[in-house]
């Protein structure tokens, strides 16, 4: 069935986590008109649900490689200590996917990466998105596609990239 993880805060991981077939992986703002305790982004405090993911193995912050799956609502951080190309968010294989209203950022000493990358069909990217990709050796990007339909859609974007790669992608 249908499984809903509910980030409350800020939450520190030393291990990648995969998502499941129907997952949603949100912060509370998701559910803020129906949670008096959301806890919003944009307020002066910047209380925004928060996955901290420091990682000494090869390994990705999430990873997704199924179908129906949607992130919401949250800051996803991914510092990693060892040199691989991965990212902080990798979507390999799946079907179907929604960002929404993302802080994604890969600080991390690799000889390639990306904040948010894969190669997947039809992926939808909406809302609110600040993506950070740096300290890479060689290319950083902050969004990277192979054989994707990516489709951006009413969506207010900033990318902060140490190599230049900002929105790229090959078939």
């Amino acid at each position: 069935g249908k499984k809903t993880i509910v980030v409350y805060g800020n939450i520190n991981l030393t291990k990648g986590i995969a998502l499941g077939e129907n997952q949603k992986l949100v912060g509370t703002e998701y559910f803020a008109d129906i949670n008096q305790n959301a806890l919003y982004r944009d307020n002066e405090n910047e209380h925004f649900s928060q996955l901290n993911f420091n990682l000494t193995t090869s390994d990705n912050a999430v990873t997704i490689g199924v179908s129906n799956v949607t992130i919401s609502d949250l800051k996803i951080t991914l510092t990693q200590e060892k040199s691989v190309n991965y990212g902080a968010l990798r979507i390999v294989n799946a079907n179907n996917i929604s960002l929404h209203n993302l802080d994604v950022a890969h600080f991390a000493q690799n000889t390639q990466s990306y904040a948010i990358g894969g190669g997947s069909s039809n992926i939808k990217i909406s809302g609110k998105m600040n993506i950070e990709a740096r300290n890479a050796q060689t290319a950083c990007f902050g969004i990277y596609f192979t054989n994707s339909d990516l489709l951006i859609d009413n969506t207010e974007m900033t990318i902060n990239s140490d190599w230049g790669g900002i929105i790229s992608g090959s078939q």
